[in-house]
């Protein structure tokens, strides 16, 4: 996987799409469910762009349809890094009842819903 900056990432399967520049990375979930089958790939992802001091991390919800514990950690432990490096989760395009549970999960601080 290419993480240079400016590049866009695909993994095999292309479940996730990957956007990266300066400051910024974008990653599009595609036409899966983020569980217990989809979140190593997810969490690699995010591991291998963690330490890059990215100030916005945007993540496209669009195409997730379904939304475990499994999906739910990752998102929680990824909100808490960012948070603690001062950096800001976009979560974008979530379906509603995704909305309702990262916000009833505690996804309130320094995330923002659009």
């Amino acid at each position: 996987m290419n993480t240079g900056q400016g590049s866009v990432n695909h993994n095999d399967d292309q479940q996730f799409i990957v956007h990266v520049n300066e400051s910024k990375i974008q990653i599009i979930i595609r036409n899966t469910s983020l569980d217990y089958n989809s979140t190593p790939a997810f969490h690699d992802i995010i591991d291998s762009h963690i330490d890059k001091n990215l100030k916005e991390w945007e993540v496209d919800f669009s195409g997730v349809v379904f939304l475990d514990s499994s999906g739910l950690g990752l998102m929680a432990r990824l909100s808490k890094v960012l948070d603690s490096q001062k950096s800001k989760l976009i979560i974008k395009k979530a379906r509603n009842e995704i909305v309702i549970l990262l916000l009833t999960s505690g996804f309130t601080k320094n995330v923002t819903f659009i």
